[in-house]
């Protein structure tokens, strides 16, 4: 898909720009600064379930609201990498800003604004909620988050972006297919590498297995929790599952099981 505003008439290019974007990506709202002046252009292309697009316009703001929910639609996220000037994003609690040197996480099952003052150019990788999952864990925590692209794999994940972009018309659907997990990849690895990410995980971690040590531990004295405990335990529980896959749930659940009363102490009282 290539567009560009040229092509229409002024009274027509906020329309046209609208119904490019929610072909590339998703249905969506646009305001303008000024529609009738407004300038844009946009190429998209298909990298199996991947898509890769860089998009250059004025001004504007975007915003996916409860409405645009209601069509079924995948639940896809969107990785924005700033080539020029400074994005904002807000959804839920989180309020943020990337620039060049950045790159964002968005979430398209939950309503957000999104904007850029000034002309600016970015490139936007959009990928399954199912393939960042696989990698990651449950990536609706990330949503919102900036990462590092100046240096080690989130700038590999961002050159790698970049160069191949005037590549992609000399390759067949195959090497497509495989371009598009390849970013997937990176882009999960410079994930996995931030201190935020491994802190989450592994505090989800240490939690699934100390749940699992105490539940043993009650089993064999025959106690049980009561319904108080229950109910201040479950959402606890209930948000260290989502961090994690089920797969990494079980098993750190079940590891802490497996631990003796004495192991299970030295692990709780153990803040490394």
């Amino acid at each position: 898909m290539i567009f560009s505003t040229v092509s229409s008439a002024p009274l027509d290019r906020g329309r046209d720009w609208r119904e490019t974007i929610s072909n590339a990506y998703f249905p969506l709202d646009i305001s303008y600064a000024d529609e009738p002046k407004f300038s844009g252009e946009l190429e998209a292309r298909s990298l199996g379930p991947v898509s890769l697009s860089r998009l250059e316009c004025d001004g504007l703001i975007y915003r996916r609201s409860k409405r645009h929910l209601v069509t079924p639609h995948g639940s896809d996220f969107l990785i924005t990498i700033p080539d020029r000037g400074e994005v904002g994003f807000v959804q839920e609690k989180c309020d943020t800003r990337c620039g060049p040197g950045g790159f964002l996480l968005e979430r398209s099952d939950v309503p957000y604004d999104f904007w850029h003052r000034e002309r600016t150019s970015m490139w936007v990788v959009k990928a399954p909620n199912a393939s960042l999952r696989a990698r990651i864990g449950p990536p609706e925590r990330l949503a919102g988050m900036t990462f590092d692209a100046t240096r080690g794999v989130g700038a590999c994940f961002v050159d790698m972006v970049r160069s191949i972009g005037p590549r992609l018309d000399e390759m067949g659907p195959r090497a497509l297919d495989t371009l598009g997990q390849q970013i997937v990849d990176l882009v999960c690895l410079a994930i996995h590498a931030d201190d935020r990410v491994l802190d989450t995980h592994l505090s989800s971690v240490r939690a699934a297995h100390l749940w699992g040590a105490a539940e043993a531990l009650r089993e064999a004295l025959g106690a049980h929790l009561t319904p108080a405990d229950r109910a201040r335990l479950d959402p606890c529980i209930a948000t260290a599952r989502s961090q994690l896959t089920e797969q990494a749930y079980r098993a750190a659940h079940d590891a802490g099981r497996a631990m003796t009363p004495d192991q299970a102490m030295a692990y709780a009282l153990d803040d490394a």
